[in-house]
């Protein structure tokens, strides 16, 4: 008998300023940027400003919001990030739109907060005209940027642009790159042809024309609890989906040999642990923004996001080897991360230790056959 053993080892081991909404021109603090800082901020959609009513010098934005087909009878608001109402409007129509003042919108905008640059439009209610009219009982909802719904002719809220709105939940401020990182870690698909995912493509879906794996998981987990209104089973999706996927996004300096790291926010009500691997051990504490944490070189830091009940999501970290670093969202381990040459040479010996146990017992194997041949059988 011989024995083929194989042992295969595989060790599994950027700043980005978001646009907000401009043209690569950046309108945003330097808290909210992200991981590196050269890539293109582009968000792929053309900004026009259109005067939809000739009649008077009136500016306003249509707002389309689809299922399988056009929701009509859906009221729709734009709400702040943490959920303050700016602007109530009436309901949708037979073909699923409808107009916002953009006057109004930006007066409110103003009375509010001069630091607003995100905004969410929330269409609460109504019926799937693709769907036999079927009725809505939950609501959709879409991130956009105020500069976006002021200068588009259109906008549209969708299955898609609802799913992210949930992950990322009520929170302070969010940036146009934690956008495109939660849709492309729901499976966002690139819609525009602009070879990257980014928020053109969740106004842009169409259930009757596109597909992607972003819909698909939303159909099976999302869904369901906004045709039945139910709150609960939104919530427990959202938790699913922190749990299975890396939401955190952090802002990341390189200086000389050490990387400088803050995060953004996370959802109302939630907080951020982090704690450096050292010595075997990992001890947690609480991240209070805008603390700059330090990776030294060697360095691995690891950090989840974790809801007011003490309930934590996805664990990430990031390796840090003093020239570059890395991202691999790998849950913490207490077992060794390195294989090192005592561990190497302990599976040696036991490789060895079975081989000879498996050559002993061929052994026995042949003389209980000869025995079994001595007496006949």
């Amino acid at each position: 008998m011989k024995n083929y053993i194989n042992i295969l080892i595989i060790i599994l081991a950027a700043l980005v300023t978001t646009a907000c909404g401009s043209d690569k021109t950046s309108t945003q603090s330097s808290d909210n940027v992200t991981i590196d800082k050269n890539e293109d901020d582009d968000i792929g959609i053309e900004h026009e400003v259109v005067n939809l009513n000739e009649d008077t010098d009136k500016i306003v934005r249509v707002v389309n919001v689809e299922l399988e087909g056009p929701v009509k009878n859906s009221m729709i608001s734009v709400q702040s990030l943490d959920g303050f109402e700016l602007l109530q409007s009436n309901s949708t129509d037979g073909n699923g739109r409808y107009s916002i003042d953009v006057e109004k919108l930006s007066h409110a905008i103003q009375q509010e907060s001069d630091e607003i640059i995100f905004v969410r439009i929330v269409a609460s209610g109504g019926e799937d005209t693709g769907n036999k009219n079927a009725i809505i009982k939950g609501s959709l909802s879409s991130l956009i940027s105020v500069q976006q719904l002021t200068t588009l002719e259109s906008h549209n809220v969708n299955l898609l642009t609802t799913g992210v709105s949930d992950v990322i939940g009520k929170m302070i401020s969010v940036t146009a790159k934690k956008i495109e990182h939660v849709s492309f870690l729901m499976g966002v698909e690139d819609i525009n042809g602009d070879h990257k995912v980014n928020i053109a493509d969740l106004h842009l879906y169409k259930i009757a024309i596109h597909q992607s794996r972003a819909e698909n998981y939303f159909r099976q987990h999302l869904l369901p609890n906004i045709m039945q209104g139910d709150n609960s089973g939104v919530d427990s999706f959202v938790v699913q989906t922190k749990q299975q996927n890396p939401t955190v996004l952090p802002v990341i300096q390189k200086d000389e040999s050490t990387l400088l790291i803050s995060f953004t926010d996370v959802a109302e009500g939630n907080y951020i642990q982090y704690g450096y691997f050292t010595h075997g051990e990992l001890a947690f504490t609480t991240y209070f923004k805008p603390d700059i944490l330090t990776l030294n070189r060697d360095g691995i830091l690891y950090y989840q996001e974790c809801s007011g009940i003490s309930e934590c999501f996805k664990m990430q970290r990031i390796l840090f080897d003093g020239i570059d670093y890395f991202h691999d969202y790998l849950e913490y381990e207490t077992a060794p991360q390195v294989i090192n040459d005592d561990v190497i040479s302990s599976l040696e010996n036991s490789l060895l230790a079975t081989t000879q146990s498996i050559a002993n017992l061929d052994e026995k194997i042949k003389d209980q056959e000869e025995d079994l041949k001595a007496i006949g059988y």
